[in-house]
């Protein structure tokens, strides 16, 4: 059986990152789910981290602005796709 492609969903807000990991896991992607930024980071240093990416912009302690300057720093995680969420 194929593999579900992963998608990475960082938002602090709980009912929001519920509802994403609802929809998403209802359309076949596995689904890594964020509270903070760190958290995130943290996530995609994972040797097969997803390379589609929802991110809140006023992320706690690291916000989606700096995600993806970070992102597009590394080699490895740059040629991610990021859509970018605000309330």
């Amino acid at each position: 059986m194929a593999s579900r492609p992963t998608v990475l969903v960082a938002d602090d807000d709980l009912a929001t990152r519920e509802l994403l990991t609802c929809l998403l896991d209802g359309r076949g992607y596995a689904v890594i789910a964020a509270g903070s930024g760190a958290e995130a980071w943290a996530a995609l240093q994972a040797p097969d981290a997803p390379r589609l990416l929802l991110l809140d912009w006023y992320l706690p302690d690291l916000t989606g602005g700096e995600l993806c300057r970070r992102l597009r720093s590394d080699v490895r995680l740059a040629a991610s796709y990021v859509i970018i969420l605000s309330g």
